[in-house]
């Protein structure tokens, strides 16, 4: 779902009162020049133009005739001279779809490193950047995690960056919704029971975490963006799902910036199918067990050169000719026959899991790939539910919103419970702008969503 709008103008501006059908004027006067809108969107965050969708420009739009006047040549000049009110028109762009411990392995892989890290920096406390940190789901899962385990605030501490003010004021307050809370992993929710308090809409979050997290409103195109401070340097860097909706321009400027933020011996996190961005000379797998997660690759030392034999000319020998062989020499010995060679015995391969295989092109970020082996998958096994939604995760991950939706529609069908593909759904409808599909969508999700917290979903 996309997130809900904050819309933050700089105070300098002048508010305008405007009805609705000067409103719907303006809009329209204002179309000639969208493809500037969402040139200015592309510079200022990186987005995806194909993810701009009419509707959700248009609404944007409606904001700045409200606030700003009538004329839309005067938004494009005032959004081009004002980085204060960029900032507050893609916050109606940002995604905010995430819930507590989403994906259990990534937290999994975290307390491993966690470990590992104690043991070899006593004393020094972990440093940890989540960014976009979209309603806080994802920093408060880690706080608890590590209170959880008997870290206090002094031991670890949290960066949350999001360009959302909105979303970083969600985080701060520390209320959410039931459907925040529906990762099945019961370590997950054994914890989530232990720092979580309900309350009448839902639940709330232990205020003895607030110490671990600290938010900060940030881009990540940023060139300057360095929420710890200077030559600050961060252990564990979760970037999940960020360049799924960044386009080809903005990925390696991304890259870079978290490249400079991370420590030469810290991981990054990044989504099961957005391995295909990284740079194989910047970066490299941290663990195999665990594909999404990456480490600064060394610098490798110079070549050790080869010693140069020092050369002695010695003296000039008079040129002597051989002798000619006799003629018997030259005639070609007679060919023996030829004994057949024994090879050895091939030592067959185990087989590989066809669905590790498929999952493991899929977290490479070898999309074409592991599209193909679902779709060979789904042949086999055409009612499997977990199939056809790994499949239209792929789909969606490379762009192909068509067939993502009809995968959905297919998982639906067999489960119509299927709280993830509701949602996955729900998403890509608000993105193309048919928002009555998603609502019908949502509202079915709000049903799902009623049960008591922590609920496991049949």
């Amino acid at each position: 779902m996309t997130a809900e709008p904050g819309y933050f103008l700089p105070e300098s501006w002048s508010k305008h009162k405007t009805d609705a059908k000067t409103s719907h004027d303006s809009i329209e006067a204002s179309k000639p020049l969208w493809d500037s809108f969402r040139k200015i969107l592309s510079d200022e965050c990186g987005l995806k133009v194909d993810l701009i969708h009419d509707q959700v420009l248009s609404t944007a739009l409606k904001n700045l005739s409200k606030n700003l006047g009538q004329d839309p040549v005067f938004w494009l000049r005032s959004l081009e001279t004002d980085p204060q009110l960029r900032t507050s028109f893609c916050e109606y762009f940002t995604v905010g779809e995430t819930w507590f411990f989403r994906d259990w392995t990534p937290y999994a892989c975290l307390k491993q490193f966690a470990d590992l890290f104690q043991a070899r920096s006593p004393g020094r406390p972990l440093r940890i950047l989540s960014i976009p940190s979209s309603t806080g789901e994802e920093p408060w899962s880690m706080a608890m995690l590590f209170a959880w385990k008997g870290w206090t605030p002094n031991q670890v501490s949290i960066d949350a960056v999001d360009l959302n003010r909105t979303s970083l004021i969600t985080l701060e307050k520390g209320s959410y919704r039931s459907y925040s809370r529906r990762e099945t992993n019961p370590e997950a929710n054994m914890i989530l029971d232990r720092f979580t308090q309900r309350i009448p809409d839902g639940f709330e979050i232990d205020p003895t975490l607030r110490s671990y997290v600290r938010t900060h409103q940030g881009n990540i195109l940023d060139p300057k963006l360095n929420p710890g401070g200077l030559g600050f340097h961060y252990d564990v860097i979760f970037s999940r799902n960020l360049f799924i909706y960044l386009d080809t321009q903005a990925r390696p400027i991304a890259l870079a910036h978290l490249h400079r933020l991370l420590d030469p011996e810290g991981i990054l996190y990044l989504g099961h199918t957005e391995g295909g961005v990284i740079d194989p000379n910047s970066f490299v797998t941290w663990n195999p067990e665990f594909s999404f997660a990456f480490t600064p690759r060394k610098a490798s030392a110079p070549p050790i050169p080869e010693p140069v034999p020092s050369y002695q000319p010695g003296p000039i020998r008079p040129y002597v000719p051989l002798p000619a062989p006799p003629i018997e020499a030259l005639r070609p010995p007679v060919a023996k026959p030829l004994k057949k060679p024994v090879l050895p015995k091939e030592v067959p391969r185990p087989a590989q899991n066809p669905i590790e295989e498929a999952r493991e092109a899929a977290n490479a970020g070898k999309l074409d790939l592991a599209s193909r082996l679902y779709a060979d998958l789904l042949k086999a096994q055409p009612l499997s539910v977990e199939l056809w939604r790994m499949a239209a995760m792929v789909e969606q991950a490379g762009g192909k919103h068509e067939d993502a939706l009809r995968m959905f529609d297919r998982v639906l069908y067999l489960d119509p419970k299927d709280t993830q593909s509701l949602r996955m759904a729900s998403l890509i409808r608000r993105q193309r702008g048919e928002i009555a599909k998603a609502l019908q969508l949502e509202r079915r999700l709000a049903v799902l969503d009623q049960g008591p917290i922590g609920e496991e979903r049949k």
